[in-house]
């Protein structure tokens, strides 16, 4: 199985990435620098910021690299001086033996603890003065001094505004941002490098404060912040922050994107992986299990510069015939090429969801081998894709094999060799006429191509692909293992809330979500429905017709689930919603408002 997390292995070629980060970080005429590394959720922010880190120590060992999980540290008080102090120990640390720069640092640390008095009371300056102007606290103030109450009261006064004034705050921030450069180039540091992950997870107070942190440091020395995050979930963040009625609506701007592109001066965006890099990604990650390391650099290094030199198609280099395990070798890159592209577009070209799906194979693998049930790794596999991506599917094909049907509905769809003449099989022959009364049960462009890939289930006893496919609850519950990701979560809380404003954004995000977090999303709210944990339940009415609407491949996963909710806990509300589902199947959604219709009468004034 593979971790999780992380890697500082490219097994996509995205080093490229982490290469252009550096030759900004490294180019002291840029710094100080700010570097966006955009991407979906899973789609290796956090190992491209891995790579990047371990070449630059390569490039420049006298680097301060300071890593910050934004996330980690949300619960832990005010995240700007918790930023700023993280940043300020990392180079404590590095200059603890130098005597000389000893006094400069702790004149820093002094700049900080005057700004955070200095906010705290700006911020708090109403509820300071009126404490201070309190009769209540007069006897306090007469008790503690020889001198007169009034003068008492206006030497606070003096001595608060001093604290707080803004032109004197401006002063000390100009003399911290001098003071800072001037420490780092006295010190053997040749640059301050922080590298911010985690960031889309943070509240918007949180991902504000550490940009607040950052301008901090960007004005002077040799600075470079280098942020992974994925871009809509931060611009979003933003405009949850600000008023959309005075930002978007009078002046008629996207606040989040104007925002972010006059903080972030270096974006760069991580592609959506295309097929061919879908194979040598799974073909990477299988072989990275059993060849040795060098071996595996060899390969890796043939593999990519062939590639290179043609992005269109994937293929092993003839060096690997010299390789002890070529077998195996060959093996994988043959399964990666059969499983790449229905996969890639079943996840959104997304490697953490390929790695999610290569751990669970590997784990029903070994489920089968210690309960000695025997199985074909292709046809697992091939199973495993339908439930992962088409899990609505999949689960009529357990209902029809409990039923005797499902070889039967599976013989309408043909694969290319079957079209031709005189290769339809005998057993076929004899069920021609029965099959001429039956329709395809399933008219869905990725479910055809499926089908038509080896190996062919058509005979294939499929039992114990369902029995490895059960989950704890039931056997339809390997879904609900796999964890959404922050956008597709933010969709589903909007849903499942009451905010008009919230809902009508994630209308707009379902089209940016992968089909399978779609359907993890319907199983959802469904759920979310039945158990009336929503809010509002006509609004996860509402969910469920809006992902339907923007991934129509999803409309059958959100027809079977509608079909399950009882007729009395629908109302004409929602029957409006539904209607809007006509323009995929009209057939299909009138058939199920009149059995709505049919159990509960109150429906029928729709």
């Amino acid at each position: 199985m593979w971790k999780d997390s992380e890697s500082n292995i490219d097994y996509i070629d995205f080093e490229y990435i982490a290469e252009l980060v550096n030759e900004i970080v490294i180019d002291d005429s840029l710094l100080p620098a700010s570097i966006g590394v955009y991407g979906d959720w899973g789609s290796g922010k956090s190992s491209i910021m891995s790579i990047s880190q371990e070449e630059l120590c390569k490039k420049d060992n006298a680097a301060l690299i300071i890593n910050f999980n934004a996330w980690l540290f949300e619960d832990y008080g005010d995240a700007k001086n918790t930023v700023i102090n993280c940043i300020l120990d990392q180079i404590e640390e590095r200059i603890k033996n130098k005597e000389t720069l000893k006094d400069k640092f702790k004149h820093l640390r002094k700049s900080i603890s005057v700004f955070e008095l200095s906010t705290a009371l700006i911020k708090n300056s109403s509820t300071i003065i009126s404490s201070i102007l309190n009769p209540l606290n007069f006897v306090g103030v007469a008790q503690n001094t020889s001198e007169d109450i009034v003068e008492s009261i206006e030497g606070i006064k003096n001595r608060y505004e001093a604290i707080v004034s803004h032109e004197s705050l401006r002063n000390d921030v100009a003399n911290f941002r001098n003071d800072f450069g001037k420490l780092i180039e006295d010190s053997d540091i040749s640059r301050v490098v922080i590298y911010v992950d985690e960031m889309d997870r943070c509240l918007p107070d949180t991902i504000l404060e550490i940009f607040e942190a950052m301008r901090l440091f960007l004005f002077n020395g040799k600075v470079a912040f280098v942020f992974g995050a994925d871009e809509r979930q931060i611009a979003y963040a933003i405009r949850q922050k600000y008023s959309d009625s005075i930002f978007e609506t009078e002046h008629k701007i996207n606040i989040g994107k104007e925002y972010l592109e006059k903080i972030i001066q270096y974006p760069i965006r991580i592609p959506t992986m295309t097929v061919p890099e879908t194979e040598m990604y799974l073909t990477f990650l299988f072989c990275s299990k059993f060849l040795s390391k060098e071996d595996f650099q060899s390969l890796k290094n043939d593999c990519i510069n062939q590639f290179r030199a043609n992005t269109s198609r994937f293929e092993l280099p003839d060096k690997v015939a010299e390789f002890t395990n070529s077998n195996d070798i060959s093996n994988f890159y043959s399964l990666s090429r059969k499983i790449s592209y229905l996969l890639n577009s079943g996840l959104n070209g997304n490697p953490r969801q390929f790695k999610r799906f290569l751990n669970e194979f590997e784990m029903r693998k070994k489920v089968a081998k210690l309960k000695k049930i025997e199985i074909d790794e292709k046809v697992l596999v091939k199973m495993m894709m339908l439930q992962y991506v088409k899990p609505n599917i999949f689960a009529d094909f357990i209902e029809l094999y409990g039923k005797g049907n499902l070889n039967m509905c599976l013989s309408l769809y043909k694969t290319d060799d079957e079209k031709h003449e005189g290769q339809v099989s005998k057993k076929e022959s004899k069920t021609k006429n029965n099959k001429s009364n039956f329709e395809k049960k399933w008219d869905d462009e990725w479910f055809e191509r499926w089908m038509k890939e080896e190996p062919s289930i058509k005979e294939e006893n499929l039992e114990p692909y369902f029995y490895l496919s059960r989950g704890t609850n039931d056997v339809f519950n390997y879904s609900s293992n796999i964890k959404l990701s922050e956008p597709a979560r933010k969709i589903i809380d909007a849903y499942m809330g009451e905010h008009d404003i919230l809902i009508t954004r994630a209308s707009s995000e379902i089209k940016n979500i992968s089909i399978v977090e779609c359907n993890l999303m319907v199983d959802e709210l469904y759920n979310a429905f039945i158990t009336e944990r929503a809010k509002k339940n006509i609004n996860v009415i509402k969910g469920l017709v809006e992902i339907a609407l923007n991934k129509r491949e999803c409309f059958g996963t959100v027809l079977s689930k509608l079909k399950l909710i009882p007729a009395d806990s629908i109302n004409i509300a929602m029957i409006v919603h539904i209607d809007g589902l006509k323009a995929i199947n009209e057939d299909e959604i009138n058939k199920l408002i009149s059995t709505w219709e049919n159990d509960n009468l109150k429906l029928k004034k729709h």
